[in-house]
């Protein structure tokens, strides 16, 4: 950890004879930790690493107590609901999609990486070094976001970014509706979040029958398919409750 934190090793180990480090441990030399600001290195994390490198056994971190860290924050790690790691995922994918000039589909993997760290930034305001560093790469995102719309734009075959469907324009309208209705379906306020959904898609389904073929076509009934297994696992899990 320190190591990735500082580019470094402590004690400048990595130069050292193995003899004279072993030496420094059995001295105790203190850790030194470069002195600089930093939007990565948080008062929290400082003090994790600074319990972790303590050779008192009494002041160090047992393993108990390392995955109870609140800097670790581990069970929200591993919990599928880690919007932030899938932020991450979605954005690798709409890179490589852009990368494969398929644009239209890494522009809706984008948004949704988008859509996902908003939902992280919420969930953690009281933590101020690593709400800046999050606020920091949601603002990489959403610029990212805004050149693949400036490229999708600027291609005459690709028509409107929102995929709004030529032959009305309440598309474009409907398709933000029901992505507010994911974030709070997502947020595990499902029941609204379906609502939104589920009066967004009595709009949108009419409309795809009616749109020509091509990418937006594609990408609309690829979304509205995604909305739909959201909405038959929420009614699966509410029947499943009923039962129990």
């Amino acid at each position: 950890m320190y190591e990735m934190l500082f580019a470094e090793k402590p004690f400048n180990s990595s130069r050292m004879p193995k003899l004279h480090y072993v030496n420094t441990l059995r001295r105790r030399v203190e850790v030194r930790f470069p002195m600089f600001e930093s939007n990565f290195v948080s008062p929290c994390c400082l003090a994790l690493i600074r319990n972790l490198l303590s050779y008192d056994k009494q002041n160090r971190l047992s393993g108990e107590d390392l995955v109870k860290h609140p800097f670790l924050d581990i069970e929200y790690v591993k919990d599928e609901q880690s919007h932030y790691m899938k932020a991450c995922e979605c954005l690798v994918s709409g890179v490589e999609l852009v990368n494969s000039q398929k644009l239209g589909a890494g522009y809706i993997d984008t948004t949704e990486a988008i859509l996902h760290l908003k939902i992280h930034i919420n969930r953690i305001h009281d933590d101020e070094a690593l709400l800046k560093y999050t606020m920091s790469r949601y603002n990489e995102y959403t610029k990212y976001c805004e050149q693949i719309e400036d490229r999708l734009l600027s291609d005459r075959n690709s028509g409107p970014i929102c995929m709004q469907s030529q032959i009305d324009a309440r598309a474009g309208e409907r398709l933000r509706y029901v992505f507010r209705g994911e974030m709070y379906f997502v947020q595990c306020n499902r029941q609204k979040g379906a609502e939104m959904i589920k009066q967004g898609l009595d709009v949108l389904f009419p409309l795809l029958v009616h749109e020509p073929d091509g990418l937006r076509k594609h990408l609309l009934a690829s979304k509205i398919d995604q909305w739909m297994k959201m909405l038959e696992k929420l009614k699966r899990d509410q029947a499943f409750i009923v039962r129990r």
